[in-house]
């Protein structure tokens, strides 16, 4: 069974463990290529997280630069883009006639 896997992610990444810290989210948009089990890679905007997600949205967490590799699992949610909406329908364009005047 094929997944429609999703161009974006949101992760979460938790606080640090045994207490109720604040958690960290950042967004990740898929990039050329796989990971190292074969799944696709996605990576933040300024390229400081990159994580291998597989179908299921297990993440496999592959740099970290700027925060610690966190020891419990990533939270990821994929985030669909929403569906272009039609541009309204126009109706020919009409010139207006010029006005003769007598």
């Amino acid at each position: 069974m094929t997944l429609d896997r999703a161009d974006r992610w949101m992760l979460t990444f938790p606080g640090p463990a045994g207490c109720h810290g604040e958690q960290d989210t950042v967004v990740v948009e898929q990039q050329a290529g796989f990971g190292p089990h074969g799944h696709p890679v996605y990576a933040d905007a300024a390229r400081t997280v990159r994580v291998e997600i597989e179908d299921g949205g297990l993440v496999h967490v592959l740099d970290c630069v700027g925060r610690p590799v966190p020891d419990n699992p990533v939270h990821a949610q994929p985030l669909r883009r929403p569906p272009t909406s039609p541009q309204p329908r126009r109706g020919p364009r009409t010139v207006p006639k010029p006005t003769i005047s007598p």
